[in-house]
Protein backbone atom coordinates (compact mmCIF):
# COMPACT_ATOMS: atom_id res chain seq x y z
CA UNK A 1 0.00 0.00 0.00
CA UNK A 2 1.14 3.22 -0.97
CA UNK A 3 2.66 5.51 1.95
CA UNK A 4 0.20 8.81 1.67
CA UNK A 5 2.06 10.27 4.82
CA UNK A 6 5.36 10.58 2.57
CA UNK A 7 4.00 11.68 -0.33
CA UNK A 8 2.38 14.20 1.27
CA UNK A 9 5.40 15.65 2.41
CA UNK A 10 6.49 15.83 -1.21
CA UNK A 11 5.43 18.89 -2.63
CA UNK A 12 6.68 20.92 0.47
CA UNK A 13 10.11 21.09 -0.98
CA UNK A 14 9.34 22.08 -4.49
CA UNK A 15 7.05 24.12 -3.20
CA UNK A 16 9.38 26.32 -1.11
CA UNK A 17 11.79 25.94 -3.70
CA UNK A 18 8.99 27.75 -6.23
CA UNK A 19 8.68 31.06 -3.54
CA UNK A 20 12.76 30.77 -2.95
CA UNK A 21 14.22 30.94 -6.50
CA UNK A 22 12.20 34.51 -7.27
CA UNK A 23 13.74 36.10 -4.18
CA UNK A 24 17.42 34.51 -5.27
CA UNK A 25 16.90 35.94 -8.77
CA UNK A 26 16.05 39.72 -7.12
CA UNK A 27 19.03 39.03 -4.77
CA UNK A 28 21.48 38.31 -7.59
CA UNK A 29 20.13 41.33 -9.57
CA UNK A 30 20.99 43.66 -6.77
CA UNK A 31 24.31 42.33 -6.26
CA UNK A 32 25.47 42.39 -9.73
CA UNK A 33 23.48 45.92 -10.25
CA UNK A 34 25.14 47.27 -7.26
CA UNK A 35 28.78 46.26 -8.36
CA UNK A 36 28.53 47.02 -11.83
CA UNK A 37 27.17 50.63 -10.84
CA UNK A 38 30.08 51.08 -8.34
CA UNK A 39 32.36 49.56 -11.01
CA UNK A 40 30.89 52.47 -13.64
CA UNK A 41 30.76 55.22 -11.17
CA UNK A 42 34.17 54.58 -9.87
CA UNK A 43 35.82 54.77 -13.48
CA UNK A 44 34.09 57.65 -14.12
CA UNK A 45 34.86 59.73 -10.93
CA UNK A 46 38.18 58.88 -11.56
CA UNK A 47 37.92 60.41 -15.15
CA UNK A 48 36.03 63.26 -14.03
CA UNK A 49 38.86 64.07 -11.63
CA UNK A 50 41.69 63.37 -13.62
CA UNK A 51 40.21 66.07 -16.34
CA UNK A 52 39.44 68.88 -13.26
CA UNK A 53 43.00 68.01 -12.59
CA UNK A 54 44.07 68.78 -16.38
CA UNK A 55 42.17 71.37 -16.77
CA UNK A 56 42.80 73.40 -13.31
CA UNK A 57 46.41 72.91 -15.14
CA UNK A 58 45.42 74.32 -18.33
CA UNK A 59 44.31 77.32 -16.74
CA UNK A 60 47.32 77.68 -14.26
CA UNK A 61 49.70 76.64 -17.36
CA UNK A 62 47.77 79.43 -19.79
CA UNK A 63 47.75 82.39 -16.87
CA UNK A 64 51.14 81.44 -15.69
CA UNK A 65 52.43 81.63 -19.27
CA UNK A 66 50.35 84.89 -20.02
CA UNK A 67 51.63 86.71 -17.16
CA UNK A 68 55.48 85.53 -17.91
CA UNK A 69 54.72 86.78 -21.33
CA UNK A 70 53.36 89.75 -20.07
CA UNK A 71 56.52 90.83 -17.65
CA UNK A 72 59.35 90.00 -19.83
CA UNK A 73 57.63 92.27 -22.61
CA UNK A 74 57.12 95.17 -19.48
CA UNK A 75 60.90 94.56 -19.07
CA UNK A 76 61.65 96.04 -22.84
CA UNK A 77 59.72 98.86 -22.03
CA UNK A 78 61.23 99.70 -18.64
CA UNK A 79 64.42 99.36 -20.01
CA UNK A 80 63.53 102.08 -22.66
CA UNK A 81 61.97 103.95 -19.28
CA UNK A 82 65.06 103.97 -17.12
CA UNK A 83 66.87 105.22 -20.34
CA UNK A 84 64.88 108.43 -20.82
CA UNK A 85 64.72 108.99 -17.92
CA UNK A 86 68.39 109.07 -17.08
CA UNK A 87 68.82 111.09 -20.09
CA UNK A 88 65.77 114.08 -18.65
CA UNK A 89 67.83 114.24 -15.38
CA UNK A 90 71.21 114.61 -17.43
CA UNK A 91 69.64 117.37 -18.85
CA UNK A 92 68.84 118.90 -15.28
CA UNK A 93 65.75 117.39 -14.52
CA UNK A 94 66.53 116.01 -11.29
CA UNK A 95 63.36 115.39 -9.63
CA UNK A 96 62.73 112.11 -12.06
CA UNK A 97 65.34 110.38 -9.82
CA UNK A 98 62.62 109.22 -7.95
CA UNK A 99 60.60 108.04 -10.73
CA UNK A 100 64.24 105.94 -12.01
CA UNK A 101 64.89 104.53 -8.46
CA UNK A 102 61.12 102.94 -8.59
CA UNK A 103 61.71 101.64 -12.39
CA UNK A 104 65.34 100.11 -11.82
CA UNK A 105 63.45 98.47 -8.35
CA UNK A 106 60.07 97.34 -10.47
CA UNK A 107 62.31 95.84 -13.42
CA UNK A 108 64.79 93.70 -11.06
CA UNK A 109 61.81 92.41 -9.32
CA UNK A 110 60.22 91.42 -12.32
CA UNK A 111 64.28 89.68 -13.60
CA UNK A 112 64.38 87.76 -10.51
CA UNK A 113 60.12 86.72 -10.85
CA UNK A 114 61.56 85.67 -14.09
CA UNK A 115 63.99 83.57 -13.61
CA UNK A 116 62.96 82.02 -10.17
CA UNK A 117 59.39 82.01 -10.65
CA UNK A 118 56.67 81.99 -7.45
CA UNK A 119 55.95 85.82 -7.80
CA UNK A 120 54.42 88.60 -9.87
CA UNK A 121 51.67 85.98 -10.63
CA UNK A 122 54.72 83.68 -12.12
CA UNK A 123 54.92 80.31 -10.71
CA UNK A 124 57.11 78.11 -12.33
CA UNK A 125 60.85 78.74 -12.59
CA UNK A 126 62.50 78.87 -15.88
CA UNK A 127 62.82 76.09 -17.82
CA UNK A 128 65.63 73.97 -19.51
CA UNK A 129 66.27 76.23 -22.51
CA UNK A 130 64.97 79.07 -20.47
CA UNK A 131 67.91 78.61 -17.99
CA UNK A 132 70.42 78.33 -20.79
CA UNK A 133 69.17 81.12 -22.36
CA UNK A 134 69.29 83.68 -19.44
CA UNK A 135 72.64 82.29 -17.67
CA UNK A 136 74.76 80.54 -20.30
CA UNK A 137 77.32 81.98 -22.24
CA UNK A 138 79.15 85.98 -21.98
CA UNK A 139 75.84 86.86 -24.01
CA UNK A 140 73.10 85.62 -21.67
CA UNK A 141 70.29 87.75 -20.33
CA UNK A 142 70.98 87.36 -16.68
CA UNK A 143 74.75 89.14 -17.31
CA UNK A 144 72.85 92.29 -19.44
CA UNK A 145 69.84 93.09 -17.23
CA UNK A 146 72.72 93.23 -14.39
CA UNK A 147 74.92 95.37 -16.15
CA UNK A 148 72.46 97.27 -17.33
CA UNK A 149 70.80 98.21 -13.97
CA UNK A 150 74.17 98.92 -12.29
CA UNK A 151 74.71 100.78 -14.91
CA UNK A 152 71.39 103.00 -14.20
CA UNK A 153 72.37 102.50 -10.33
CA UNK A 154 75.67 104.19 -11.08
CA UNK A 155 74.29 106.84 -13.25
CA UNK A 156 71.97 107.94 -10.30
CA UNK A 157 74.93 108.22 -7.95
CA UNK A 158 77.08 110.50 -10.11
CA UNK A 159 76.27 114.06 -9.95
CA UNK A 160 75.56 116.69 -12.52
CA UNK A 161 77.86 117.30 -15.39
CA UNK A 162 79.87 115.85 -18.08
CA UNK A 163 79.75 112.49 -16.89
CA UNK A 164 76.09 112.27 -16.27
CA UNK A 165 75.12 112.71 -19.73
CA UNK A 166 77.79 110.04 -20.33
CA UNK A 167 76.48 107.47 -18.28
CA UNK A 168 72.79 108.86 -19.86
CA UNK A 169 73.98 107.83 -23.24
CA UNK A 170 75.62 104.47 -22.33
CA UNK A 171 71.94 103.46 -20.69
CA UNK A 172 70.21 104.72 -23.76
CA UNK A 173 73.07 102.65 -26.52
CA UNK A 174 72.02 99.80 -24.55
CA UNK A 175 68.14 100.04 -24.20
CA UNK A 176 68.29 100.08 -27.54
CA UNK A 177 70.70 97.76 -28.47
CA UNK A 178 71.58 93.76 -27.30
CA UNK A 179 69.66 94.14 -24.16
CA UNK A 180 66.57 95.02 -26.68
CA UNK A 181 67.23 92.22 -28.35
CA UNK A 182 67.89 89.63 -25.99
CA UNK A 183 64.67 91.00 -23.99
CA UNK A 184 62.57 90.60 -27.43
CA UNK A 185 63.98 87.10 -27.71
CA UNK A 186 62.86 85.50 -24.08
CA UNK A 187 59.42 87.28 -24.86
CA UNK A 188 59.65 85.05 -27.89
CA UNK A 189 61.08 81.94 -26.00
CA UNK A 190 58.00 82.00 -23.22
CA UNK A 191 56.26 82.48 -26.56
CA UNK A 192 56.99 79.28 -27.91
CA UNK A 193 57.12 77.49 -24.31
CA UNK A 194 53.70 78.44 -23.69
CA UNK A 195 52.43 76.85 -26.92
CA UNK A 196 54.34 73.81 -26.37
CA UNK A 197 52.92 73.48 -22.70
CA UNK A 198 49.63 74.13 -24.13
CA UNK A 199 50.06 71.63 -26.79
CA UNK A 200 51.45 68.98 -24.40
CA UNK A 201 47.65 69.71 -21.64
CA UNK A 202 45.79 69.97 -25.12
CA UNK A 203 47.22 66.15 -25.60
CA UNK A 204 46.42 65.14 -21.65
CA UNK A 205 42.88 66.94 -23.00
CA UNK A 206 42.53 64.38 -25.35
CA UNK A 207 43.86 61.51 -24.19
CA UNK A 208 41.67 61.71 -20.81
CA UNK A 209 38.22 62.81 -23.52
CA UNK A 210 39.52 59.39 -25.34
CA UNK A 211 39.78 57.05 -22.20
CA UNK A 212 36.33 58.97 -21.16
CA UNK A 213 34.53 57.48 -24.64
CA UNK A 214 36.61 54.40 -24.36
CA UNK A 215 35.39 53.52 -20.83
CA UNK A 216 32.09 54.70 -21.61
CA UNK A 217 31.60 52.14 -25.11
CA UNK A 218 33.46 49.38 -22.70
CA UNK A 219 30.85 50.24 -19.77
CA UNK A 220 28.30 49.72 -22.37
CA UNK A 221 29.44 46.59 -24.24
CA UNK A 222 30.87 44.92 -21.05
CA UNK A 223 28.66 46.05 -17.65
CA UNK A 224 25.22 47.63 -19.12
CA UNK A 225 25.05 45.69 -21.67
CA UNK A 226 25.16 42.02 -20.26
CA UNK A 227 23.47 43.54 -17.13
CA UNK A 228 20.57 44.29 -19.18
CA UNK A 229 20.53 40.65 -20.68
CA UNK A 230 20.69 39.25 -16.78
CA UNK A 231 17.86 41.52 -16.05
CA UNK A 232 15.61 40.56 -18.95
CA UNK A 233 16.68 36.82 -18.36
CA UNK A 234 15.67 36.77 -14.41
CA UNK A 235 13.00 38.88 -15.52
CA UNK A 236 11.54 36.68 -17.74
CA UNK A 237 11.98 34.17 -14.97
CA UNK A 238 10.02 35.66 -12.55
CA UNK A 239 7.56 36.26 -14.47
CA UNK A 240 7.32 32.83 -16.04
CA UNK A 241 7.52 32.29 -12.15
CA UNK A 242 4.38 34.37 -10.82
CA UNK A 243 2.15 33.82 -14.47
CA UNK A 244 3.09 29.66 -15.23
CA UNK A 245 2.26 26.57 -12.96
CA UNK A 246 5.37 24.94 -12.18
CA UNK A 247 3.80 21.40 -12.56
CA UNK A 248 2.04 21.58 -15.79
CA UNK A 249 3.52 25.01 -17.21
CA UNK A 250 -0.17 26.50 -17.70
CA UNK A 251 -0.90 29.52 -16.86
CA UNK A 252 -1.87 29.72 -13.27
CA UNK A 253 -5.28 31.56 -11.35
CA UNK A 254 -4.11 35.23 -11.62
CA UNK A 255 -2.47 35.19 -14.70
CA UNK A 256 -5.67 33.48 -15.96
CA UNK A 257 -7.91 36.15 -14.73
CA UNK A 258 -6.60 38.58 -16.70
CA UNK A 259 -6.36 37.12 -19.56
CA UNK A 260 -10.15 36.89 -19.03
CA UNK A 261 -11.39 40.16 -18.05
CA UNK A 262 -8.93 41.52 -21.31
CA UNK A 263 -11.01 38.56 -23.40
CA UNK A 264 -14.32 39.92 -21.83
CA UNK A 265 -13.49 43.62 -23.01
CA UNK A 266 -12.60 42.53 -26.50
CA UNK A 267 -15.81 40.52 -26.71
CA UNK A 268 -17.70 43.21 -25.45
CA UNK A 269 -16.07 46.05 -27.88
CA UNK A 270 -16.51 43.42 -31.56
CA UNK A 271 -20.10 42.17 -29.41
CA UNK A 272 -18.89 38.25 -29.49
CA UNK A 273 -19.60 36.05 -26.92
CA UNK A 274 -17.14 34.33 -24.38
CA UNK A 275 -17.40 30.74 -22.54
CA UNK A 276 -15.71 29.53 -19.63
CA UNK A 277 -15.09 25.69 -19.27
CA UNK A 278 -13.83 24.37 -16.03
CA UNK A 279 -12.63 20.99 -16.05
CA UNK A 280 -11.87 18.42 -13.42
CA UNK A 281 -9.88 15.57 -13.71
CA UNK A 282 -11.97 12.75 -11.86
CA UNK A 283 -10.96 10.99 -8.77
CA UNK A 284 -7.40 12.57 -8.65
CA UNK A 285 -7.56 12.32 -4.42
CA UNK A 286 -7.63 8.35 -5.49
CA UNK A 287 -4.83 7.98 -7.67
CA UNK A 288 -2.73 9.84 -5.65
CA UNK A 289 -3.75 8.04 -2.64
CA UNK A 290 -3.65 4.48 -4.64
CA UNK A 291 -0.78 4.97 -6.94
CA UNK A 292 0.95 7.69 -5.05
CA UNK A 293 1.53 11.84 -6.14
CA UNK A 294 4.01 10.94 -8.69
CA UNK A 295 0.92 9.30 -10.63
CA UNK A 296 -1.31 12.17 -10.04
CA UNK A 297 1.03 14.86 -11.10
CA UNK A 298 1.96 12.71 -14.32
CA UNK A 299 -2.38 12.75 -14.87
CA UNK A 300 -2.09 16.74 -14.70
CA UNK A 301 0.78 16.98 -16.67
CA UNK A 302 -0.45 14.56 -19.44
CA UNK A 303 -4.15 16.36 -19.32
CA UNK A 304 -2.02 19.79 -19.64
CA UNK A 305 -0.47 18.96 -22.81
CA UNK A 306 -3.97 17.53 -24.37
CA UNK A 307 -5.04 21.13 -23.74
CA UNK A 308 -2.14 22.62 -25.43
CA UNK A 309 -3.01 20.40 -28.14
CA UNK A 310 -6.39 20.46 -28.81
CA UNK A 311 -7.13 24.29 -28.08
CA UNK A 312 -6.70 27.76 -30.13
CA UNK A 313 -3.82 29.82 -29.62
CA UNK A 314 -6.59 32.66 -28.90
CA UNK A 315 -7.88 30.17 -26.17
CA UNK A 316 -6.64 30.56 -22.48
CA UNK A 317 -6.05 27.54 -20.78
CA UNK A 318 -4.73 27.41 -16.86
CA UNK A 319 -4.61 25.16 -13.91
CA UNK A 320 -6.30 26.81 -11.14
CA UNK A 321 -6.36 24.39 -8.38
CA UNK A 322 -4.76 21.05 -7.19
CA UNK A 323 -7.21 19.03 -10.33
CA UNK A 324 -9.46 22.21 -11.89
CA UNK A 325 -8.32 23.57 -14.95
CA UNK A 326 -10.36 26.26 -16.99
CA UNK A 327 -10.27 27.52 -20.37
CA UNK A 328 -11.34 31.19 -21.45
CA UNK A 329 -13.00 30.33 -25.30
CA UNK A 330 -13.74 33.87 -27.49
CA UNK A 331 -15.35 34.50 -30.53
CA UNK A 332 -17.51 31.29 -30.02
CA UNK A 333 -21.41 30.06 -29.90
CA UNK A 334 -22.32 28.12 -27.06
CA UNK A 335 -22.44 24.62 -29.91
CA UNK A 336 -18.83 25.67 -30.54
CA UNK A 337 -17.96 25.22 -27.05
CA UNK A 338 -19.86 22.29 -26.13
CA UNK A 339 -18.46 21.00 -29.15
CA UNK A 340 -14.66 21.85 -27.71
CA UNK A 341 -15.87 20.86 -24.08
CA UNK A 342 -17.17 16.82 -25.63
CA UNK A 343 -13.39 16.79 -28.24
CA UNK A 344 -11.72 17.65 -24.88
CA UNK A 345 -13.56 14.33 -22.73
CA UNK A 346 -13.39 11.96 -25.58
CA UNK A 347 -9.41 12.95 -26.35
CA UNK A 348 -9.01 12.38 -21.94
CA UNK A 349 -10.68 8.86 -22.31
CA UNK A 350 -8.16 7.97 -24.89
CA UNK A 351 -4.67 9.53 -22.73
CA UNK A 352 -2.25 6.50 -22.24
CA UNK A 353 -0.10 7.47 -19.04
CA UNK A 354 2.15 4.83 -17.76
CA UNK A 355 1.07 4.09 -14.32
CA UNK A 356 -1.82 6.05 -13.95
CA UNK A 357 -5.41 4.16 -14.54
CA UNK A 358 -7.50 5.26 -17.82
CA UNK A 359 -8.91 9.09 -17.03
CA UNK A 360 -11.78 11.18 -17.27
CA UNK A 361 -12.51 14.29 -16.73
CA UNK A 362 -15.84 16.66 -16.11
CA UNK A 363 -17.31 19.88 -17.79
CA UNK A 364 -18.69 22.76 -16.65
CA UNK A 365 -19.82 25.56 -19.30
CA UNK A 366 -20.77 28.93 -18.62
CA UNK A 367 -21.52 32.49 -21.13
CA UNK A 368 -18.90 35.09 -19.56
CA UNK A 369 -21.49 38.12 -20.17
CA UNK A 370 -20.16 41.30 -20.89
CA UNK A 371 -20.48 43.50 -17.37
CA UNK A 372 -20.62 41.07 -14.78
CA UNK A 373 -17.23 39.98 -12.48
CA UNK A 374 -15.25 37.33 -12.42
CA UNK A 375 -16.37 35.80 -9.60
CA UNK A 376 -19.82 35.12 -10.61
CA UNK A 377 -18.79 34.21 -13.83
CA UNK A 378 -16.20 31.91 -11.78
CA UNK A 379 -19.33 30.61 -9.37
CA UNK A 380 -21.72 29.39 -12.71
CA UNK A 381 -19.07 27.55 -14.14
CA UNK A 382 -18.00 26.05 -10.80
CA UNK A 383 -21.62 25.55 -10.62
CA UNK A 384 -22.04 23.44 -14.00
CA UNK A 385 -18.80 21.86 -13.23
CA UNK A 386 -20.42 20.55 -10.22
CA UNK A 387 -23.45 19.41 -11.96
CA UNK A 388 -21.38 17.03 -14.02
CA UNK A 389 -19.70 15.41 -11.28
CA UNK A 390 -23.27 14.86 -10.07
CA UNK A 391 -24.37 12.89 -13.08
CA UNK A 392 -21.69 10.53 -13.00
CA UNK A 393 -18.52 12.48 -13.84
CA UNK A 394 -17.20 11.98 -17.03
CA UNK A 395 -19.86 14.61 -18.82
CA UNK A 396 -20.43 17.98 -19.95
CA UNK A 397 -22.92 20.02 -18.50
CA UNK A 398 -23.96 24.19 -18.41
CA UNK A 399 -25.26 26.76 -16.44
CA UNK A 400 -25.97 29.75 -18.24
Amino acid sequence: MFNVTAHTAFPIPRILKRKQRPQAFGAKIIRTTLLSYATALTVMASLCIGGYVVLENTIEENATSATQINVAGRQRMLAHRIALTAHSIANNKEPLGVQMRADIAKMEKAHRALIKGNAMGIKIPLSASGETFFFSGPDALHIKVENFLSEARAFLALKPGQARLVQAQTLATLARGSLFIKLDQAVSLFEREAGQRRAQLQKRHLLVVSVALLTLIAEALLIFQPLIGRLRTQLGHLYEAATRDSLTGLSNRQFFLDATLRDQALAKRHNQSCFLVFCDVDHLKAINECFGYDAGNKALKSFAQLLQQELRESDVPARIGGEEFAIAIRDATLKDTWAVAERLRAAAEQLDVSGVPPLTISIGITRLDHTETMESAFMRAQEALKQAKSAGRNTVATHL
